[in-house]
């Protein structure tokens, strides 16, 4: 239902608003009670009430339950858990009293979340001035929400990596604030100054949908489903198809030519990361990735500087392969036949999951295959035990073999019908 990638951890939300965390848990962000280690595989955390809205950040997490209260766990170096302390916290606990909140944003120390008001409140460290408060000394960080000026936000680009923002309001108008030392901040320049330190609209646009930050780098979406990059590009994160920052994008710059009668150019989301940038493209859910692959972020089985992407090159996404279950059996009649009997086998519970189809066998599992299906009818002369399991669908190896015993009788013989009509 929802994922979010922090530097170092990842959180998800199911379907059932149940919340689960891996990676990194040097400072308790996955919040489990523990830290110190790596967690690697999803963990629940537990909750009595579903979350709706989850942000990782570098080393901290943020939540919105489904209440509309917000929580915070993990690193609090510089107030990002809102606590009005500098402790860290290795479960999440609730931010205030507030029940009002619709989602959250974690960035590097810094955090932000919105109300259903659509006012935005943000907290933490404040060093390039990413609270948006108009100053940006370390001494001013906040250490629990306070308003930025302004209202309606709708969108939140305040990365894991990042000291800068960029934001959307429910006009369509597209803002930035914070650090600007790569032309982030999409305003045309790359030097930071007084009024970085505050929202400040980029351009007078009204199209823009979704929006993203990166470590120096910023994207965007417009509302016909057109990505625009801009900021440092020095992996090829902008996708403009080439390295470095020679030209230089100080402003939002379309990174393909969107055909409306071509659903492979219409992007439907967008995000970044560090020094990479991700979209989803078309109806059919294409993830397409550029920029640095050190870590294998492209996701194509490369890795390391060689492989980095100064375009976006899409994926296609293969599920995870499932062995089928082992399935239990039921026979009709269920005692010893005569032989010759019509007996019914059948499948009366079991997953097949990745595999294709329960294929049937007499003599031993996988040898003398009969047919395949849900059940099969058998006319043993002689008791005999027949097989079955999950099988093909290419990724998958066969699963176990579940038997069932047909026992034939040879003392018993079938009913004979007397035909008692005379003829004269």
């Amino acid at each position: 239902k929802l994922v979010s990638a922090g530097t170092h951890h990842i959180l998800a939300i199911n379907s059932a608003g149940q919340l689960f965390a891996w990676g990194s848990n040097s400072s308790g962000q996955i919040g489990n009670g523990t830290s110190g280690s790596f967690v690697g595989t999803p963990v629940q955390i537990a909750s009595t009430t579903p979350w709706t809205s989850v942000s990782a950040g570098n080393l901290f997490s943020l939540g919105v339950k489904a209440n509309g209260t917000l929580w915070a766990w993990g690193i609090n170096g510089a107030g990002q858990i809102g606590q009005g302390n500098l402790s860290t916290f290795i479960t999440p606990v609730q931010i205030g009293s507030d029940n009002k909140w619709v989602f959250v944003n974690a960035g590097f120390a810094s955090a932000a979340a919105v109300k259903a008001d659509g006012t935005l409140w943000m907290w933490g460290e404040n060093n390039f001035g990413q609270l948006g408060k108009g100053n940006n000394s370390s001494g001013s960080q906040n250490y629990s929400p306070v308003q930025v000026s302004g209202g309606d936000w709708t969108c939140i680009g305040h990365a894991s990596g990042s000291t800068h923002v960029v934001a959307l309001k429910s006009n369509g108008t597209l803002w930035s604030w914070g650090n600007n030392g790569s032309g982030a901040l999409g305003n045309g320049t790359n030097t930071t100054i007084t009024a970085n330190y505050s929202p400040a609209q980029i351009g007078s646009e009204q199209t823009w949908v979704l929006c993203a930050a990166g470590q120096s780098h910023s994207a965007a979406l417009k509302v016909d489903g057109s990505p625009w990059t801009w900021g440092d590009n020095s992996f090829g994160q902008l996708g403009l198809g080439y390295f470095g920052n020679s030209p230089a994008v100080f402003e939002p710059t379309q990174v393909f030519t969107v055909r409306s009668q071509d659903p492979l150019d219409i992007v439907i989301d967008i995000s970044c990361g560090w020094q990479h940038t991700a979209v989803i493209k078309d109806y059919r859910e294409r993830i397409c990735v550029t920029g640095r692959n050190l870590n294998g972020q492209i996701g194509d089985g490369t890795f390391g500087t060689p492989n980095n992407r100064n375009e976006f090159q899409c994926l296609v996404y293969a599920p995870p392969c499932v062995a089928p279950s082992i399935p239990n059996l039921f026979k009709s009649p269920n005692n010893n036949v005569c032989p010759g009997t019509n007996t019914t086998l059948s499948i009366t519970s079991g997953n097949l999951n990745s595999a294709t189809e329960w294929r049937w066998y007499a003599d031993a599992c996988g040898t003398n295959y009969i047919s395949s299906g849900n059940s099969i009818v058998v006319n043993p002369t002689a008791t005999k035990t027949y097989f079955v399991r999950g099988e093909s669908g290419g990724c998958v190896i066969p699963g176990s073999c579940a038997s069932i015993t047909v026992i034939v009788n040879p003392t018993l013989t079938p009913a004979v019908s007397i035909n008692t009509s005379t003829t004269t």
